[in-house]
């Protein structure tokens, strides 16, 4: 769907002024290198998940940039919630985490080319 998407707009007159792509996901960002690649065009792009494919595309420059949704910290951050809670601590004394509008808010990972071999495996 977003190779689709990239096609019309590369193809529509404002084509030439789009000047970055960020994308929901890494599977919508792969669709859309592939895309730029068939209109032989380089842009950045910035995408979520940092799947493993996207991780070897990141490296090679061919995407500038992904967002580790880092569930290993999630998890730990409600285990810890949890056990504080049921002891009767503050819940977020000391924590790595904010809560906004009921939500529990853990820090994302940014993963470009100045970090990406602490990610490749």
């Amino acid at each position: 769907m977003a190779k689709d998407r990239m096609d019309l707009w590369l193809n529509d007159t404002q084509g030439n002024n789009i000047e970055v792509i960020i994308s929901n996901n890494d599977a919508m960002a792969i669709g859309a290198l592939a895309l730029l690649k068939e209109h032989h065009k380089k842009l950045p792009i910035f995408s979520v998940d940092a799947l493993p494919r996207v991780l070897r595309f990141v490296k090679s420059g061919d995407i500038t940039g992904t967002v580790l949704n880092d569930g290993v910290t999630q998890s730990r951050v409600l285990v810890k919630l949890a056990r504080d809670l049921a002891q009767g601590k503050p819940m977020n004394k000391g924590a790595d985490w904010t809560l906004e509008n009921n939500s529990i808010r853990t820090p994302d990972i940014a993963i470009d080319q100045d970090n990406i071999d602490k990610f490749l495996k």
